[in-house]
C-alpha cells in the first residue's frame, strides 16, 4: 500500500498542475505561510484568532474530503483522457480496501504539508498542542466529507445525514477542538462508515417516460414551453433547480450559527446567501 500511497501522491500533484500553474501551485504554501503570518498581526484578539483557525481548518478538511464527489463530477468530466488510480481495482487486482485507505492517506498527507501546516507556523509558529488539535479537526472534516460524499452518490439518507451532522457539529465543535483524542476516534469510526458505504460504480437502467407531450402544448399553448417542461421532469431538473435553493441557505445557516457560536459577526445573512447562491448555483 506504501506504492500505492506513492503514486497518488504523484497524482495529486499531476492534477493539481494541471489545474492551476505550476509556479502558484509550489508557491501555495508559500502563501498561505505568509498570509496567517500577517492574519496574526491584523487580529490582536488571541482568542478570536484561534477561534477564526479552527473553523478555517475544519472547512478546508471538509472541502478536500468528498472523494465520491469529486472522482466522478470532476475528475473524470475534467481529464476524462487520464486513467485514476482510484479506479486501478478495476483493471489490476487491488482491494478496494486499500486503494480507500491510501486515498484517505493521501488526502491527510498532501494537504497537511500544502497547507495545514504553513498555516499553522504562520500564525503560532511551531506550537505542537495547536498542531495537533488542527490535525484532528482536518481528519474528522475530511471523514465526515468523505462519508457524506458517499452518501450522495448512493442516494441513502443524504439530508438526514447532512442535517444530523449539522446539529452535532454545531453542539460538539468545541469539544472537538479541546479534545483531539476523542477526535481522532471519531475520525476512525466516521471514516470506517466512509468504507462500508464507497461505491464508485456506475450503473445504467431503462426508463420509461409516458408520452405528455399532447396534453401539455394544450395547456402551455407552445411546444417549445412543452418540450422544455418535459426535460425538466425528465432529468430531475426540478429537483436540482430547488436543491440550487436549499443548498446555500443550508450551508449559509451552517456557517452563521457557528460563527455566530464563536462570536464572529459577517456581512448580512441575505447578502451571504446571494452570494453562496451564486457560487453553488
Amino acid at each position: 500500500m506504501l506504492e500505492l500511497l506513492k503514486l497518488m501522491l504523484k497524482e495529486e500533484v499531476r492534477i493539481h498542475t494541471c489545474l492551476f500553474p505550476s509556479l502558484f501551485f509550489y508557491l501555495f504554501p508559500v502563501m498561505i505561510f505568509l498570509l496567517s503570518f500577517f492574519l496574526k498581526f491584523a487580529i490582536q484578539d488571541t482568542i478570536f484568532l484561534v477561534k477564526i483557525f479552527f473553523v478555517v481548518v475544519f472547512f478546508t478538511g471538509f472541502r478536500s474530503g468528498g472523494y465520491g464527489v469529486q472522482a466522478r463530477e470532476i475528475y473524470l468530466r475534467k481529464f476524462p483522457h487520464l486513467n485514476f488510480l482510484l479506479y486501478s481495482y478495476l483493471a489490476m487486482p487491488i482491494e478496494n480496501f486499500k486503494i480507500m485507505c491510501a486515498l484517505f492517506l493521501k488526502e491527510v498527507i498532501f494537504h497537511f504539508f500544502w497547507f495545514l501546516l504553513p498555516f499553522v507556523l504562520g500564525i503560532f509558529g511551531f506550537n505542537f498542542s495547536i498542531l495537533i488539535k488542527a490535525t484532528a479537526i482536518f481528519l474528522f472534516a475530511n471523514s465526515l466529507s468523505f462519508l457524506l460524499s458517499n452518501l450522495y452518490n448512493r442516494k441513502i439518507l443524504f439530508i438526514p445525514s447532512l442535517i444530523a451532522a449539522i446539529i452535532l457539529i454545531l453542539l460538539f465543535f468545541d469539544s472537538m477542538v479541546n479534545y483531539p483524542i476523542a477526535t481522532f476516534l471519531a475520525t476512525i469510526f466516521v471514516f470506517s462508515l466512509s468504507l462500508k458505504t464507497v461505491d464508485f460504480e456506475y450503473y445504467s437502467r431503462k426508463v420509461y417516460h409516458k408520452n405528455l407531450f399532447n396534453s401539455l402544448i394544450k395547456y402551455f399553448k407552445s411546444p417549445l414551453i412543452s418540450k422544455d417542461f418535459i426535460d425538466l421532469k425528465r432529468s430531475y431538473g426540478f429537483f436540482r433547480i430547488a436543491f440550487s435553493f436549499i443548498l446555500p441557505l443550508i450551508v449559509v445557516f451552517f456557517i452563521f450559527s457557528i460563527f455566530k457560536k464563536l462570536g464572529i459577526l459577517l456581512v448580512e445573512e441575505n447578502i451571504f446567501y446571494s452570494l453562496m447562491l451564486g457560487l453553488i448555483s
